[in-house]
């Protein structure tokens, strides 16, 4: 059972038929490992102020829960500013934004490209680590975690230019604050970035109130070359059972981890153009395709 506070409400994500058009939320037929699964949904007009602190009070019945991925997305918008808000429940999504960071993308056009993108925490793959991401406690893990991990971001403008990276404080004087807190088993990340430039707002999303945009959440893909430096290569305990590799010829353990696919989910948002535009108090999430990427 998912459950993050007693004031907390989350729309669990269920198919939604049409006619005779389905549109499942719970199983995707993924073309390939590098597809991002994409969604629609909507963002709503925040009825409070929301907080960026790493908690989740302020997003009670803003949030859909993803089931295959274990975890909750959401999104407010007002006149000045897009919150972003993802609550990973699972394992390996929570010990992936911690260890090997997360990056969220935006095209201002409401398609699927990285146009620019947020990558925070930018991770902290150490030397010393010496089991695989889901073996970890993602808790412990931030406390060990290099400092500049989580006190500074990156802003990446383009695949040729190298990101731009800024301490946490400087980026919120240009109206840019982000977190990523682990809290009771789950990692509460909050986004507020500007929707149009202005002066001391050189970043923003680009677009007004009421307009379609693509956001994107990506996670890096574990290094195992690092993973193999510490013990059992680093790679965890071996599987139980049988003694027979895939050739079919000796009687070892395979030493190679079963590893989950890093986190691709892109989203199509619909902003809100004010307080009674909102036609839904609540949030909704559906699937839409599985763009490769």
């Amino acid at each position: 059972m998912f459950i993050i506070s007693k004031k907390f409400k989350v729309n669990r994500i269920r198919p939604v038929a049409t006619g005779s058009m389905l549109l499942a939320t719970a199983f995707f037929g993924l073309t390939g490992c590098s597809s991002f699964k994409t969604y629609v949904t909507k963002s709503l007009w925040p009825e409070r102020q929301i907080v960026i602190d790493g908690k989740s009070d302020d997003w009670s019945g803003a949030l859909s829960f993803i089931e295959k991925e274990q975890l909750s997305l959401g999104f407010f918008n007002d006149q000045e500013s897009l919150y972003v808000c993802l609550v990973a429940e699972g394992n390996f999504t929570r010990a992936q934004i911690l260890r090997g960071g997360l990056t969220v993308w935006f095209d201002p056009q409401g398609g699927n490209e990285k146009k620019f993108g947020i990558r925070y925490p930018l991770g902290a793959f150490a030397r010393e680590m010496q089991m695989p991401p889901e073996m970890r406690n993602p808790e412990e893990t931030n406390e060990r975690s290099p400092r500049e991990a989580m006190n500074e971001l990156e802003i990446i403008r383009s695949k040729k230019a190298e990101p731009e990276r800024m301490e946490l404080a400087k980026a919120k004087d240009k109206g840019l604050e982000v977190t990523a807190a682990p809290s009771s088993g789950l990692v509460v990340y909050e986004l507020k970035i500007p929707l149009l430039t202005k002066e001391g707002q050189p970043l923003a999303v680009g677009v007004k109130p009421g307009a379609t945009i693509g956001i994107g959440f990506e996670t890096s893909k574990p290094d195992l070359s690092k993973m193999r430096r510490g013990g059992l290569g680093g790679m965890g305990r071996p599987p139980m059972g049988g003694g027979v590799g895939r050739g079919g010829r000796g009687g070892g353990f395979s030493m190679r981890p079963e590893m989950p696919e890093p986190l691709k989910i892109w989203t199509t948002v619909q902003l809100a153009s004010g307080a009674s535009g909102s036609a839904s108090k609540e949030a909704t999430l559906l699937s839409i395709s599985n763009g490769g990427r």
